[in-house]
């Protein structure tokens, strides 16, 4: 009786598992989704949002002024690779759109890959889905997926590893 309970209870979970496929699959939905959701963000203010200490760095990475300390070197760098793609076109608007559009997917995948590890550990599915609309619907991250500041993509890659 206790082997029959044992085997019931293997099979129970063995039907739970959720596979590499499923897994793909609700990361694209979920990736498409925020996607979609944030898209009015981005088409609204294009080139994107930029604060006081970005304008700093969007100058710093143009090299028209000295690299401080006082900002993320690595994000300074970032942003400067953006930057002098945009110019190198002939329009540094361009490259803080880039930069926005990279930083947007990467914002969108971070969510996508939380949202996919709540999926995979069997999280009640109405959990998963509010944090879904939850994260969709909050104006507070579709402007934040398009603002340019030292502190967002940094703290979202050092949250994710």
């Amino acid at each position: 009786c206790k082997e029959n309970n044992k085997t019931k209870e293997k099979d129970k979970k063995a039907e739970y598992k959720i596979g590499k496929k499923e897994s793909r699959i609700f990361f694209f939905m979920s990736f498409a989704i925020l996607l979609l959701a944030y898209l009015p963000y981005y088409i609204r203010f294009c080139p994107g949002l930029l604060t006081a200490d970005s304008i700093n760095q969007v100058i710093q990475g143009l090299g028209l002024s000295e690299l401080q300390n006082h900002h993320p070197l690595l994000h300074t760098a970032m942003i400067s690779v953006f930057v002098n793609i945009g110019k190198a076109y002939g329009n540094i608007n361009s490259g803080v759109n880039l930069y926005i559009t990279f930083q947007m997917l990467v914002v969108i995948s971070v969510f996508s890959c939380l949202l996919t590890y709540l999926f995979k550990k069997n999280t009640p599915k109405i959990l998963i889905i509010l944090t879904l609309i939850y994260y969709s619907l909050n104006p507070i991250f579709g402007l934040y997926t398009i603002t340019m500041w030292k502190y967002l993509l940094i703290q979202e890659v050092r949250d994710s590893i």
